[in-house]
C-alpha cells in the first residue's frame, strides 16, 4: 500500500501528480534545486527536499541523492514523471532494492524497452514493420550508411523529447551531428548512445497510450496525433487520430497491445508509430513512462492516468476492461515554450512578469508559473500545457484559437503568437498535416513580422504609460516612468521612436510623423485596454511594469520600453542585446559554453561558426556575423553565461 509518494520531478507534472495523489489520500514528497528558490511543485505537497545546487546530474539525475531523500522522508513510492531518471532502469532499479516501489515498468522492461534500439528488435519479433536502421561507434555507422539511404535521422537510444535528433543529408554531416546528438543524449538522458534511422519527411506521426498490470493484461487507451512537431518536439497533440480510417486504426492499436503484452508491461506507456502517405505502418518507439501529452487522452476517456500508474503499482490491477473505454469528443494540447519565433526559435530566458490565462470549463492548463519566476537555460523550455476539448475537432480547434488570443505570459519571448497562427491556419484546420508541415508554418509565420510598429500599439502604450483609463483623476500619473511632457521616448525591436500625446476633454491626439489621430472611449481592465483610435475600436491585451509594457495585438506580441529615467532616479535596465556584428558578439541566453571554435587572431567569415552554447538541453551555434578577425575570447568553455553576456570581440576587415 503506498503510502508517501516521491516524485523526482519538477514543474507542471510533478503538480499534476501530486494532486492525484492527494486526492487517493495518498501524502507527497516533493525535490527542488536550490537555484529554483521554493517553486509551486515544493510548495504543493507535503513535504519538500532540496536537492542542493549544481547541473542536473548534481540534482535531479544524481540517484544517489534523490534514493538518500526518500529513505530520510519515508517514502514508500517514487514517481519519476517524464524526462529526468523516468527511464532509467538503474535508477528504477535502485528504488526497487531499497524496497521502494517505482511507479513505472520494471527495470527490465525499461532496459528492454526504453532503449529504443532494443525495443526496434523486440517489435520486429513480433511482427511489427520498422525502418531500416543501425547503431554502432561513429566509424560503424559511417559505413552502414548506404544501407539505409539519405536523408538519415540520428535519434538518441535512451531517450526522446526531441533532443540530439538531427536529420543527416550527406555523408560529409554524418560525423559531426552524431558526435553533436551523443553530447546532448548524455547531457540529458545520462545516456549517449544513438541510432541512424531512415527519415520520412511526409509521415503522420501517431502514438497510442497502453497500460499494463504486469501480468499480460493490457488495455489501449486508443491514440493520439502527434505529427506537428519542430526540431522533433512535439507543439500540438490531438486526440483522437481523425486521420485514421477504422482498420488502420484497429492495427496500430493491435500493434501496440500486441507489444505490451509481449513484455508483460506494467504500467503506463506509449507506442510510437510513423505512418507514411500510402498508410504503411512503421513502429518507432516505446516511451516507458507517462507523456507530456496524456491530457488529451484523458480528456476523451475520462480515466486518470496516473491513478491508473498508482492502482497496478500496487497490485489492484486495471480496474477497467477495454470494452468499457471509449471515445468522448475530441482534445488538443498545445505546449507553450519559451523561445523566440521570429528568430529562428532560440531558447528565450528571462523573468515572469505576467501571466493570464483564462478559465473555460473546456479548457485545462497545467504549469507551475508565477510572476517574478526567472526561467533559465537550465531547463526544458516547456512553461505550460493548454488542453480544450470539444464535442469534434472543428470545435475544439475554434477554442484553441479563443484560447490563445485570450492567454498572456510576459516576461520573456515565448512560442504564443505561433500557436495561434497554426490555430487558425486553413492546413491545420483541415486536418492537412504531417511531421515536416510545421517548418512550413515557422517559415510562413516568420514572415509576418511587422517592418514598422503599428499605430494601434503605439497608441495602446502611450494611454498606459499615462496611465489613462486607469482612474478619473490623476490622468497624467504614470505608473512607471517620469514624463515632465507630453513626448514619449521609447523603443521596439531595439529602434528609437517618440510620439506626442496630448488631452482634450475626455480624448487624447496622438501625433506622430506630422499626422494627428484622436483617441476616446477608454475602456482599462487590469489586462485589457480598448478605445477607438480615428474612430475604429481597438482592443488588446497588455502588461506592464515600471518602464516596459507588453501588448498583444491583432496576433501578435509587442514588448515597448520607456527611454526615460525611472520615477527614482534610477536608469530601467537596458535593452537585452542579440548578436553586435561590429564590436563584440553577445549572448542571446543563458547557457553553458560547450565549446570554443576559434582562436584569437583567426579570421572568420560571415556565417562561421564561433562557439557553442548549451540552453534547455540543446546545442546553439553561435556566428560570426561578417568577415573579421577575432580579437579577444570574453569566456571559456564550460563556462555558465548569462542573457546578453559578451563572448567574443571582432575586428571588421
Amino acid at each position: 500500500m503506498i503510502t508517501k509518494l516521491l516524485i523526482t520531478n519538477r514543474g507542471e507534472i510533478a503538480i499534476r501528480i501530486i494532486r492525484t495523489a492527494q486526492q487517493l489520500g495518498i501524502k507527497t514528497v516533493a525535490l527542488y534545486a536550490t537555484d529554483e528558490g521554493f517553486p509551486p511543485h515544493a510548495r504543493l505537497a507535503d513535504e519538500a527536499y532540496s536537492l542542493g545546487t549544481g547541473s542536473l546530474s548534481d540534482t535531479y539525475l544524481s540517484l544517489a541523492k534523490v534514493i538518500s531523500i526518500a529513505r530520510e522522508s519515508g517514502a514508500n513510492a517514487i514517481h519519476p514523471g517524464y524526462g529526468f531518471l523516468s527511464e532509467n532502469a538503474a535508477f528504477a532499479e535502485q528504488v526497487e532494492a531499497n524496497g521502494i516501489t517505482f511507479i513505472g515498468p520494471t527495470p527490465q522492461t525499461i532496459a528492454l524497452l526504453g532503449d529504443k534500439v532494443a525495443a526496434r528488435n523486440m517489435a520486429q519479433s513480433v511482427g511489427i514493420p520498422v525502418l531500416p536502421a543501425a547503431t554502432g561507434s561513429i566509424d560503424e555507422l559511417s559505413g552502414l550508411t548506404k544501407t539505409i539511404g539519405f536523408p538519415m535521422l540520428i535519434k538518441p537510444a535512451g531517450g526522446g523529447g526531441g533532443k540530439g535528433m538531427y536529420i543527416v543529408k550527406s555523408e560529409g554531416e554524418l560525423q559531426a551531428l552524431v558526435a553533436k546528438s551523443m553530447r546532448e543524449a548524455a547531457s540529458a538522458f545520462g545516456n549517449g548512445s544513438v541510432y541512424l534511422e531512415k527519415y520520412m519527411p511526409q509521415a503522420r506521426h501517431i502514438e497510442v497510450q497502453i497500460v499494463g498490470d504486469g501480468n499480460g493484461n493490457v488495455i489501449h487507451l486508443y491514440e493520439r496525433e502527434c505529427s506537428v512537431q519542430r526540431r522533433y518536439q512535439k507543439v500540438v497533440e490531438e486526440a483522437p487520430a481523425v486521420s485514421l480510417s477504422s482498420k488502420l486504426r484497429e492495427t496500430l492499436l493491435g500493434y501496440a497491445v500486441k507489444l505490451a503484452k509481449e513484455a508483460k508491461y506494467l504500467s503506463a506507456g506509449t507506442v510510437e508509430f510513423l505512418v507514411g502517405d500510402n498508410n504503411q505502418v512503421y513502429f518507432l518507439e516505446v516511451n516507458t513512462r507517462i507523456q507530456v501529452e496524456h491530457p488529451v487522452t484523458e480528456a476523451i476517456t475520462g480515466l486518470d492516468i496516473v491513478e491508473l500508474q498508482l492502482n497496478v503499482a500496487q497490485g489492484f490491477g486495471l480496474g477497467v476492461s477495454q470494452s468499457d473505454i471509449n471515445i468522448n469528443g475530441h482534445a488538443i494540447e498545445v505546449r507553450a515554450y519559451a523561445e523566440k519565433p521570429f528568430e529562428g526559435f532560440a531558447p528565450s530566458t528571462g523573468k515572469i512578469a505576467h501571466v493570464s490565462i483564462p478559465t473555460y470549463q473546456w479548457l485545462r492548463a497545467e504549469h507551475a508559473l508565477e510572476v517574478e519566476q526567472t526561467v533559465t537555460g537550465a531547463y526544458d523550455p516547456m512553461l505550460a500545457k493548454l488542453i480544450v476539448t470539444g464535442a469534434n475537432r472543428n470545435q475544439a480547434a475554434e477554442r484553441l484559437t479563443t484560447l490563445l488570443r485570450e492567454t498572456q505570459i510576459h516576461g520573456l519571448d515565448t512560442n504564443l503568437d505561433f500557436l495561434l497562427f497554426i490555430s487558425q491556419n486553413q492546413q491545420y484546420r483541415t486536418n492537412q498535416i504531417s511531421t515536416e508541415i510545421c517548418n512550413l508554418w515557422a517559415t510562413q509565420f516568420a514572415s509576418t513580422k511587422p517592418k514598422q510598429l503599428p499605430l494601434e500599439v503605439m497608441a495602446a502604450f502611450a494611454l498606459l504609460q499615462l496611465n489613462a483609463g486607469a482612474k478619473p483623476n490623476g490622468i497624467w500619473e504614470q505608473f512607471g516612468a517620469y514624463i515632465p511632457s507630453n513626448r514619449l521616448h521609447f523603443t521596439w525591436d531595439n529602434k528609437p521612436l517618440n510620439a506626442d500625446i496630448r488631452q482634450r476633454a475626455n480624448a487624447f491626439s496622438l501625433e506622430l510623423d506630422g499626422a494627428q489621430h484622436s483617441i476616446s472611449q477608454i475602456n482599462r481592465a487590469e489586462t485589457h485596454i480598448a478605445f477607438n483610435l480615428n474612430s475604429k475600436r481597438i482592443e488588446a491585451n497588455y502588461s506592464a511594469n515600471r518602464w516596459s509594457a507588453t501588448i498583444g495585438f491583432s496576433g501578435l506580441t509587442y514588448t515597448l520600453s520607456t527611454a526615460n529615467k525611472l520615477s527614482n532616479g534610477k536608469e530601467k535596465p537596458k535593452p537585452t542585446k542579440q548578436h553586435n556584428g561590429t564590436d563584440v558578439i553577445t549572448s542571446p541566453l543563458h547557457g553553458r559554453i560547450i565549446s570554443l571554435a576559434v582562436k584569437e587572431g583567426q579570421v572568420v567569415n560571415s556565417g562561421d561558426a564561433l562557439l557553442t552554447i548549451e540552453s534547455m538541453k540543446m546545442e546553439n551555434s553561435i556566428c560570426a556575423p561578417m568577415k573579421a578577425i577575432v580579437g579577444r575570447l570574453l569566456v571559456s568553455a564550460n563556462e555558465q553565461v548569462s542573457d546578453g553576456a559578451e563572448l567574443v570581440q571582432l575586428v571588421k576587415i
